[in-house]
């Protein structure tokens, strides 16, 4: 019998087959593949892609799927992604950022696998793309924060200072200042979306600092969950429902519904339908939805949150729509006009009421 596992002995990486094993005779399975550059258990992005790979498995029958995690974004993920085109996998979900020019590579040699990649839009030959905009979300978490802060200093932990990033702090920002105008953030840059040791000391730094909302986007939500519910401040969780890790911090979240998108990209690839294309994960869409709000928020705020949902879902409230104004004062969308998508895409400014300035 096939051995359910596969080793890259010169990269130490183990990948896992699974799925139910045919008998002898059967029709070769469809073969899926998953490569995470992180832990598919970290109450966070990597767990989110995992439980659209677990719906999938659920509902494709007899697909085989092969899973490698911890995969660093180097020539390792190359050669990873070599070899599940070679056991025959059709379609290769690239989940991390920095595998976009290992996919392209890949796909160039193995016409016959599809990738799709989890990064900021970039399509290529073969190389499809799925990515999410939470920042709608993310508004509605602002708006819990600025509700339940007594002191009104906000805190946020970021993984980097580029525009798909910023958009999510402003998008905050904008929503707790919505209903405490005199709410501020201090934001910290770890410029890097994994390290618990840093994630634990900027968190601490922040509540030491007299923030009682902290919000994050890394990949993980547990180091900073774990700290707020130690300080006894509230949390803002991104991508994956992690409102056990901290059930007394917990305030608010989003997470990705990846499943049915994942589905239908399997289904396109069996069916020879599959186009290279990019995929928006929104609110709207149903591939974000927001978890369930913490126990601090009584049953009036809650419907009050539920209300902005579904105007973001109905398209009946707009982000973007002035008057917005920089940290520095400039007026950047006016009353009356919103914020041009293409501004949105390159997002270089804080909103008023971030503190500091913006690393260049």
């Amino acid at each position: 019998m096939r051995t359910p596992f596969l080793k890259e002995p010169a990269l130490g990486i183990l990948m896992l087959w699974l799925g139910s094993w045919l008998a002898r005779g059967d029709p070769e399975p469809f073969k899926v593949g998953y490569i995470y550059e992180g832990p598919r258990v970290d109450a966070g992005w990597y767990a989110a892609q995992d439980a659209g790979r677990q719906y999938v498995q659920d509902h494709m029958p007899g697909v085989k799927i092969l899973v490698a995690e911890n995969v660093p974004e180097t020539a390792d993920s190359e050669r990873v992604m070599e070899r599940m085109a070679r056991e025959g996998v059709s379609l290769i979900f690239a989940t991390s950022y920095g595998y976009f020019d290992k996919a392209v590579r890949v796909a160039r040699k193995f016409p016959g696998t599809v990738f799709m990649h989890s990064g900021d839009g970039q399509v290529d030959y073969h190389v499809g793309n799925y990515f999410g905009s939470t920042e709608e979300a993310m508004y509605v978490a602002g708006v819990a924060a600025g509700m339940k802060s007594a002191s009104g200093k906000l805190g946020y932990v970021s993984a980097h200072p580029i525009p798909i990033l910023l958009r999510g702090l402003n998008a905050f920002t904008l929503g707790a200042r919505a209903v405490n105008p005199r709410a501020t953030l201090q934001v910290i840059f770890l410029n890097t979306y994994k390290d618990s040791v840093r994630e634990a000391e900027a968190a601490n730094s922040l509540a030491d600092q007299g923030v009682d909302v902290l919000a994050q986007e890394v990949d993980s939500n547990i180091t900073m969950a774990q700290v707020a519910e130690k300080r006894g401040i509230y949390f803002i969780g991104q991508y994956y429902d992690a409102s056990g890790v901290a059930p007394h911090a917990w305030l608010a979240g989003n997470y990705f519904n990846w499943g049915p998108m994942m589905l239908g990209i399997a289904g396109e690839v069996r069916d020879g339908t599959w186009k290279a294309r990019p995929i928006l994960a929104t609110l709207a869409g149903g591939q974000i939805e927001m978890a369930p709000f913490g126990p601090a928020l009584s049953d009036s705020e809650k419907a009050l949150l539920n209300g902005i949902v579904d105007e973001f879902k109905g398209h009946r409230r707009k982000l973007w729509a002035g008057p917005i104004r920089s940290n520095e004062g400039a007026l950047v969308v006016p009353a009356g006009a919103t914020l041009d998508p293409a501004r949105v895409s390159s997002m270089d400014f804080f909103v008023e009421g971030v503190s500091g300035s913006l690393p260049r």
